[in-house]
Protein backbone atom coordinates (compact mmCIF):
# COMPACT_ATOMS: atom_id res chain seq x y z
CA UNK A 1 0.00 0.00 0.00
CA UNK A 2 2.73 2.68 1.05
CA UNK A 3 4.76 1.53 -2.33
CA UNK A 4 1.42 2.44 -4.00
CA UNK A 5 0.63 5.70 -2.58
CA UNK A 6 4.19 6.30 -3.04
CA UNK A 7 4.25 5.86 -6.70
CA UNK A 8 0.76 7.83 -7.39
CA UNK A 9 2.72 10.85 -5.48
CA UNK A 10 5.21 10.93 -7.89
CA UNK A 11 3.57 10.49 -11.17
CA UNK A 12 1.51 13.20 -9.66
CA UNK A 13 4.06 15.32 -8.99
CA UNK A 14 5.78 14.72 -12.29
CA UNK A 15 2.23 15.57 -14.05
CA UNK A 16 2.30 18.88 -12.50
CA UNK A 17 5.76 20.25 -12.31
CA UNK A 18 5.43 21.95 -15.56
CA UNK A 19 1.74 23.45 -14.10
CA UNK A 20 3.83 24.73 -11.52
CA UNK A 21 7.06 26.02 -13.37
CA UNK A 22 5.00 28.28 -15.66
CA UNK A 23 2.93 29.40 -12.32
CA UNK A 24 5.53 30.87 -10.72
CA UNK A 25 6.48 32.89 -13.63
CA UNK A 26 2.90 34.48 -13.05
CA UNK A 27 2.63 33.86 -9.18
CA UNK A 28 3.85 36.59 -6.46
CA UNK A 29 7.15 36.05 -4.29
CA UNK A 30 5.37 34.73 -1.53
CA UNK A 31 3.50 31.42 -3.34
CA UNK A 32 6.65 31.31 -5.57
CA UNK A 33 8.18 29.68 -2.87
CA UNK A 34 5.56 27.57 -1.59
CA UNK A 35 5.69 26.07 -4.95
CA UNK A 36 8.85 25.72 -4.86
CA UNK A 37 9.18 24.02 -1.63
CA UNK A 38 6.44 21.66 -2.31
CA UNK A 39 8.72 20.41 -5.32
CA UNK A 40 11.65 19.95 -3.13
CA UNK A 41 9.91 18.02 -0.49
CA UNK A 42 8.52 15.69 -3.55
CA UNK A 43 12.52 15.49 -4.66
CA UNK A 44 13.64 14.91 -1.04
CA UNK A 45 11.09 12.00 -0.20
CA UNK A 46 12.26 10.33 -3.42
CA UNK A 47 16.11 10.71 -2.18
CA UNK A 48 14.79 9.09 0.81
CA UNK A 49 12.96 6.24 -0.59
CA UNK A 50 16.07 5.73 -2.41
CA UNK A 51 18.38 5.19 0.13
CA UNK A 52 15.74 3.42 1.92
CA UNK A 53 16.21 0.66 -0.35
CA UNK A 54 20.23 0.68 -0.43
CA UNK A 55 21.32 -2.87 -0.55
CA UNK A 56 24.44 -3.55 1.93
CA UNK A 57 26.99 -6.49 2.27
CA UNK A 58 26.05 -9.19 5.16
CA UNK A 59 29.19 -9.30 6.25
CA UNK A 60 28.35 -12.20 8.24
CA UNK A 61 28.14 -13.99 4.52
CA UNK A 62 31.95 -12.99 3.85
CA UNK A 63 35.05 -15.37 4.87
CA UNK A 64 37.30 -13.68 7.52
CA UNK A 65 40.10 -12.74 4.07
CA UNK A 66 36.95 -11.25 2.43
CA UNK A 67 35.65 -9.13 5.60
CA UNK A 68 39.32 -8.01 5.95
CA UNK A 69 39.48 -6.60 2.65
CA UNK A 70 36.36 -4.34 2.97
CA UNK A 71 35.54 -1.40 3.12
CA UNK A 72 38.45 0.83 1.36
CA UNK A 73 39.41 4.01 2.65
CA UNK A 74 39.14 7.11 0.44
CA UNK A 75 42.15 8.85 -0.25
CA UNK A 76 40.74 11.76 1.84
CA UNK A 77 40.69 9.75 4.77
CA UNK A 78 43.86 7.81 4.34
CA UNK A 79 46.27 9.95 6.80
CA UNK A 80 44.08 10.76 9.46
CA UNK A 81 42.11 7.00 9.53
CA UNK A 82 46.32 5.94 10.37
CA UNK A 83 47.13 8.33 12.44
CA UNK A 84 43.91 7.52 14.52
CA UNK A 85 44.94 2.95 14.34
CA UNK A 86 48.51 4.19 15.03
CA UNK A 87 47.44 5.65 18.29
CA UNK A 88 45.03 2.58 18.97
CA UNK A 89 47.67 0.55 18.73
CA UNK A 90 49.77 2.22 21.47
CA UNK A 91 46.55 1.41 23.63
CA UNK A 92 46.01 -1.87 23.13
CA UNK A 93 49.64 -2.87 23.31
CA UNK A 94 49.33 -2.69 27.32
CA UNK A 95 47.25 -5.96 26.78
CA UNK A 96 49.27 -8.66 28.45
CA UNK A 97 50.65 -11.10 26.31
CA UNK A 98 48.84 -9.62 22.81
CA UNK A 99 50.53 -9.54 20.02
CA UNK A 100 49.86 -6.29 17.81
CA UNK A 101 50.25 -5.62 13.96
CA UNK A 102 48.41 -3.58 11.46
CA UNK A 103 47.47 -5.89 7.85
CA UNK A 104 46.21 -4.22 4.96
CA UNK A 105 49.34 -1.09 5.31
CA UNK A 106 48.35 -0.21 8.04
CA UNK A 107 44.71 0.66 7.94
CA UNK A 108 43.47 -2.36 10.09
CA UNK A 109 44.31 -3.69 13.56
CA UNK A 110 45.14 -7.20 14.22
CA UNK A 111 45.53 -8.22 17.94
CA UNK A 112 46.18 -11.87 18.65
CA UNK A 113 45.18 -13.41 22.07
CA UNK A 114 46.36 -16.92 23.76
CA UNK A 115 43.45 -18.34 24.38
CA UNK A 116 44.15 -19.01 27.93
CA UNK A 117 43.73 -15.82 28.22
CA UNK A 118 39.80 -16.61 27.93
CA UNK A 119 39.44 -20.04 28.55
CA UNK A 120 40.35 -23.23 30.76
CA UNK A 121 41.75 -25.90 28.75
CA UNK A 122 38.99 -27.61 26.41
CA UNK A 123 36.40 -24.91 27.76
CA UNK A 124 34.24 -22.71 25.76
CA UNK A 125 32.70 -20.66 29.00
CA UNK A 126 34.98 -17.66 29.63
CA UNK A 127 36.61 -17.16 33.04
CA UNK A 128 36.94 -14.40 35.19
CA UNK A 129 40.48 -12.90 33.61
CA UNK A 130 39.00 -13.09 30.48
CA UNK A 131 37.12 -9.43 31.43
CA UNK A 132 40.34 -7.55 31.74
CA UNK A 133 41.52 -8.95 28.27
CA UNK A 134 37.95 -8.11 26.72
CA UNK A 135 37.53 -4.89 28.13
CA UNK A 136 39.75 -2.42 25.97
CA UNK A 137 37.68 -3.37 22.73
CA UNK A 138 34.62 -2.39 24.30
CA UNK A 139 35.10 1.25 23.04
CA UNK A 140 35.38 -0.41 19.52
CA UNK A 141 31.91 -1.33 19.59
CA UNK A 142 29.61 1.47 21.03
CA UNK A 143 29.51 3.09 17.68
CA UNK A 144 27.57 1.18 14.71
CA UNK A 145 29.54 0.39 12.02
CA UNK A 146 32.54 2.66 12.96
CA UNK A 147 34.72 -0.94 13.29
CA UNK A 148 33.94 -4.22 12.31
CA UNK A 149 35.28 -6.97 14.73
CA UNK A 150 36.56 -10.10 13.09
CA UNK A 151 37.34 -13.23 15.73
CA UNK A 152 39.12 -15.97 14.43
CA UNK A 153 39.34 -18.57 17.41
CA UNK A 154 41.83 -21.06 16.51
CA UNK A 155 43.16 -24.36 18.65
CA UNK A 156 45.77 -26.66 18.44
CA UNK A 157 45.79 -30.28 16.07
CA UNK A 158 44.46 -32.07 19.50
CA UNK A 159 41.76 -33.99 18.61
CA UNK A 160 39.38 -34.44 15.71
CA UNK A 161 39.09 -31.63 13.30
CA UNK A 162 35.44 -31.35 13.75
CA UNK A 163 36.14 -31.29 17.63
CA UNK A 164 38.63 -28.87 17.06
CA UNK A 165 36.21 -26.74 14.61
CA UNK A 166 33.19 -27.02 17.32
CA UNK A 167 35.36 -26.07 19.97
CA UNK A 168 36.99 -22.99 18.11
CA UNK A 169 33.34 -21.87 17.34
CA UNK A 170 31.85 -21.62 20.48
CA UNK A 171 34.93 -19.75 21.60
CA UNK A 172 34.18 -17.63 19.31
CA UNK A 173 30.63 -17.74 20.09
CA UNK A 174 31.22 -16.65 23.83
CA UNK A 175 33.38 -13.76 22.96
CA UNK A 176 30.53 -12.35 20.18
CA UNK A 177 28.02 -12.57 23.32
CA UNK A 178 29.91 -10.94 25.79
CA UNK A 179 30.54 -8.14 23.27
CA UNK A 180 26.79 -7.96 22.72
CA UNK A 181 26.33 -7.84 26.53
CA UNK A 182 28.79 -4.71 26.86
CA UNK A 183 27.24 -3.04 24.20
CA UNK A 184 28.28 -4.23 20.51
CA UNK A 185 25.80 -4.25 17.55
CA UNK A 186 25.62 -8.32 16.39
CA UNK A 187 25.75 -6.74 12.43
CA UNK A 188 29.77 -5.65 13.02
CA UNK A 189 30.30 -8.15 15.33
CA UNK A 190 31.47 -11.81 13.09
CA UNK A 191 32.98 -15.11 14.45
CA UNK A 192 34.88 -17.35 12.95
CA UNK A 193 35.75 -21.27 14.06
CA UNK A 194 38.69 -21.27 12.25
CA UNK A 195 39.73 -24.81 13.98
CA UNK A 196 43.43 -26.34 13.66
CA UNK A 197 44.14 -24.27 10.18
CA UNK A 198 46.84 -22.18 10.03
CA UNK A 199 49.19 -23.14 12.78
CA UNK A 200 51.62 -20.26 13.73
CA UNK A 201 54.27 -23.24 15.01
CA UNK A 202 54.25 -27.17 14.14
CA UNK A 203 52.22 -28.72 16.97
CA UNK A 204 55.15 -30.74 18.36
CA UNK A 205 56.14 -29.59 21.41
CA UNK A 206 53.49 -27.80 24.61
CA UNK A 207 54.76 -24.21 23.59
CA UNK A 208 53.95 -24.64 20.23
CA UNK A 209 50.49 -26.09 20.31
CA UNK A 210 49.82 -23.28 23.55
CA UNK A 211 50.88 -20.31 20.60
CA UNK A 212 48.61 -22.17 18.49
CA UNK A 213 45.43 -22.13 20.54
CA UNK A 214 44.83 -18.05 19.78
CA UNK A 215 42.21 -15.79 19.17
CA UNK A 216 42.59 -13.31 16.47
CA UNK A 217 40.46 -10.00 17.05
CA UNK A 218 40.48 -7.97 13.81
CA UNK A 219 39.51 -4.35 14.11
CA UNK A 220 38.35 -3.33 10.40
CA UNK A 221 37.19 0.38 10.44
CA UNK A 222 33.87 0.55 8.86
CA UNK A 223 31.77 3.20 6.85
CA UNK A 224 30.83 5.30 9.97
CA UNK A 225 34.11 5.75 10.96
CA UNK A 226 35.68 6.64 7.19
CA UNK A 227 33.32 9.26 6.93
CA UNK A 228 34.26 10.69 10.09
CA UNK A 229 38.27 10.24 9.06
CA UNK A 230 37.44 12.24 5.68
CA UNK A 231 36.52 14.85 7.94
CA UNK A 232 39.67 14.80 10.16
CA UNK A 233 36.35 14.31 13.42
CA UNK A 234 37.86 11.00 14.71
CA UNK A 235 35.72 10.99 17.85
CA UNK A 236 35.13 7.94 20.30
Amino acid sequence: MKTKTFIIYILALLAVCPLCLEAQEAQPEKEKNFISRWVDSGKRLFKKKEKKNEIHINLHDLTLEENIKIPVPSNAALNNLKTALSQEVRRLSRIKHAQLSTPRKGEVIKVVIPMDQLFQPNDTVLWDRAEMTLRPFVRYIENPDYYHVLLAAYTDDTGSDLYTRKLAAARARAVTVWLQEHGGNADYIIPYGMGNVDPVLPNISDANRNANRRLEIYLVPGEALLKRAEKGKITY
